[in-house]
C-alpha cells in the first residue's frame, strides 16, 4: 500500500493532468487537517502552528520513503517515537 501511494503521488507530479492530478497536493492537505485536529485550538490557527504541522508530515514523509526502501520497520519506528517526543 505504501508504494502504491509513493507511485500515485510521484504520478501526481509528473502527469499533472493524468489520472492522479492533484494527488499529492490532496493528500498534503489530508494530513495537515488531520494533524491539526491534534493541536490545541489556539496553535492550529498560527503560522507556528502550521509549521509544526509541516515539519511533522516531511518526518512521516521521509519515514514513510525510508520504510519503504529499507524495510527497517524498528528503526524507523523509532525514529519516528523519538522525533514526535520532542513535540
Amino acid at each position: 500500500m505504501l508504494v502504491l501511494w509513493a507511485q500515485a503521488y510521484v504520478r501526481s507530479l509528473t502527469e499533472p493532468d493524468g489520472p492522479w492530478a492533484s494527488f499529492a497536493q490532496s493528500t498534503v492537505d489530508d494530513w495537515l487537517a488531520v494533524l491539526a485536529r491534534a493541536q490545541p485550538p489556539a496553535v492550529r490557527r498560527t503560522r507556528a502552528g502550521l509549521a509544526q504541522r509541516t515539519q511533522v508530515l516531511a518526518v512521516l514523509r521521509g519515514a514513510i520513503l525510508d520504510l519503504i526502501a529499507t524495510g527497517d520497520s524498528r528503526r524507523i519506528t523509532a525514529a519516528v517515537d523519538a522525533y514526535l517526543r520532542t513535540l
